[in-house]
């Protein structure tokens, strides 16, 4: 085993959450190879001192890495007969950082990206692109080409060109983002969605539009913001937002609303590790909650709607979050097991809220 100081140094930054994109995709890279085991068992006992004294917080998904990456091992170590007691380092290590996944409390901003990928298209101008998606429990701020700063919340991604055109700035997005715009007035700026698109000029704005969730929604903090519908036929009239409106489009009925909104922290704070809930439907509160901390959440969908919820949560561990919403609302919960996929990784953890069986029903 001959591990060099560049790499061992690599792994150090990635586990402190202070890896840039391109060291996460080395690290990971490094990790996932099971050639690595005996210099990734190493890189730990050589870390492990200082994540254990610093009493680092740990997002969701570098915890799963780190779970992934010990019971790899362990389980090598077991296949091959040699013994692991209670006391070995490695055992520690494990058991240390079990106690530590089980305090932890509401996830850092870290930059921590599952996946990025470089592609060439093939057109006249062999344009390069670069893609970004970040994994459910895990925020990533990154700087686009002409300055432009984007902040993505879990489970999205973007896709942009490593230069913009002289006329026009264009990136794919799916999920939610905070966008601030770099102004250039000779060339507009416009995020892609599967249903819409925005054209701004320079400003700041938030975009949620995951695949999965019925309703795309946009709040404009700063300046202005055009929105046009994708793919519709026959007249499509931009909608003109000013700051504090929020537009918000029905996936299923295809209709639009635009509101006044006072309390945008609300659509904003999350970029802060915040979650604020105002009245919110206890759908969305849910749905927003299993990507925060990278879960799924069982619940019984007709009892609950027409239910809403008032909270703001920040440090709260997950646990807490649902004993909250359980003295709020008839509901209570329980914990499913942890699965193992088939590449010894873990599945989502699964909390099943049920409604009380003292709560009366109609």
């Amino acid at each position: 085993m001959n591990i060099s100081p560049n790499e061992l140094k690599l792994i150090k930054t990635y586990f402190a959450g202070k890896a840039t994109v391109e060291e996460i995709i080395k690290a990971e890279i490094f990790l996932l190879n099971p050639e690595n085991d005996s210099k990734i068992e190493f890189c730990l006992h050589e870390i492990w001192d200082e994540i254990e004294s610093e009493g680092n917080n740990i997002s969701p998904y570098l915890k799963n890495q780190y779970h992934s990456i010990l019971n790899r091992l362990i389980n090598r170590e077991e296949k091959q007969t040699i013994e692991l007691n209670s006391e070995s380092k490695l055992r520690k290590i494990y058991l240390s950082f079990a106690r530590i996944a089980a305090i932890l409390i509401f996830p850092i901003l870290i930059f921590s990206v599952y996946q990025l990928k470089q592609s060439i298209n093939f057109s006249q101008q062999k344009s390069t692109f670069t893609e970004l998606t970040v994994p459910s429990g895990s925020r990533l701020k990154t700087e686009l080409p002409d300055g432009s700063v984007v902040w993505l919340n879990g489970g999205s991604s973007i896709k942009y060109p490593l230069a913009f055109s002289n006329k026009s700035r264009s990136v794919e997005f799916s999920g939610e983002g905070f966008f601030e715009i770099a102004r250039n007035e000779k060339s507009p700026f416009i995020v892609n969605t599967d249903q819409i698109s925005v054209r701004v000029l320079g400003t700041k704005f938030n975009l949620s539009s995951y695949p999965n969730d019925n309703k795309i929604s946009t709040a404009l903090v700063e300046g202005k913001v055009e929105i046009l519908r994708r793919f519709k036929t026959g007249r499509n009239n931009p909608v003109n937002l000013i700051p504090k409106q929020i537009y918000s489009l029905d996936r299923s009925t295809l209709k639009y609303k635009v509101e006044k909104e006072e309390n945008m922290d609300k659509y904003v704070a999350w970029v802060e590790g915040r979650l604020i809930f105002d009245d919110d439907p206890m759908l969305d509160v849910l749905s927003k909650i299993e990507k925060w901390y990278n879960v799924n959440i069982s619940y019984p969908k007709a009892d609950l709607e027409g239910l809403n919820f008032t909270a703001t949560f920040e440090t709260e561990t997950l646990d807490q979050v649902l004993d909250l919403i359980s003295l709020a609302i008839p509901v209570e919960y329980t914990v499913g097991e942890w699965h193992k996929n088939p590449d010894n990784s873990y599945a989502k953890k699964t909390y099943i809220l049920k409604i009380r069986k003292d709560f009366p029903k109609n």
